[in-house]
């Protein structure tokens, strides 16, 4: 599964980073910014399975030190909800309650952050 989650994603940024060089004419920048999306999406991706993986390994060996911290619900969401626009696929798009000012969490952020992100990042797929 690892292996597959990895060789897709670096398959195309391979191939996107090939395709990059043969258009070199000004009237081709859009096939340019089109595969400059590709790479930046799928090293994003890549990026998170990696924080995953980590997440999940130092959470099995106990080696996890929890920083406790108040903070408000809506940083992590907009945070999580700007880092995945850029995923998005055609048609899709990420709603969410706006009336969430008031909220807040006593936890830890960055996990909160990362189990949001991967729920957002699944429902993406």
């Amino acid at each position: 599964m690892v292996s597959h989650e990895f060789k897709t994603p670096l398959s195309s940024i391979l191939t996107s980073s090939m395709l990059l060089g043969k258009y070199k004419l000004t009237e081709q920048q859009a096939k340019r910014d089109r595969h400059i999306k590709i790479i930046s999406d799928k090293v994003h991706y890549l990026n998170n399975i990696l924080n995953d993986f980590l997440s999940a390994e130092k959470l099995e060996k106990g080696k996890v030190n929890y920083k406790l911290s108040t903070f408000k619900v809506t940083k992590v969401v907009n945070e999580v909800v700007y880092n995945v626009n850029m995923l998005l696929k055609d048609g899709q798009q990420i709603n969410y309650p706006k009336d969430i000012d008031g909220f807040s969490l006593y936890q830890n952020e960055k996990i909160i952050e990362l189990a949001l992100s991967n729920l957002v990042n699944n429902a993406i797929k």
